[in-house]
């Protein structure tokens, strides 16, 4: 879930095979949901899957490896890993949405 081209091209492509799917609200482009996704999250089920703090830091490596990402979304490699550490430290996980 989220607003990043290929991230709904493949969302597409899964939702046209008309098996049950699991979707994930991916950090940062969650922040540019549409509220037509926002209303469709009203309707789906969600399993919180925990990230543990080794999890959090490849996480954060991850996103440090794509420039385009860091870029796009913030000034600097230490404002990204605050941001997806202020993120983590909500749920501690991250949420898997899906059709009952």
């Amino acid at each position: 879930m989220g607003g990043h081209v290929d991230h709904r091209l493949v969302r597409a492509a899964v939702e046209r095979l008309g098996r049950p799917a699991r979707y994930y609200a991916d950090f940062p482009y969650l922040m540019e949901l549409d509220p037509a996704e926002s209303l469709l999250k009203g309707k789906m089920q969600h399993q919180l899957h925990p990230v543990s703090e080794m999890g959090l830091i490849a996480w954060q490596r991850s996103i440090a490896a794509h420039a385009s990402q860091l870029s796009t979304f913030w000034n600097d490699v230490e404002e990204m890993r605050a941001a997806v550490e202020a993120y983590w430290a909500l749920k501690r996980g991250l949420e898997i949405w899906y059709f009952d």
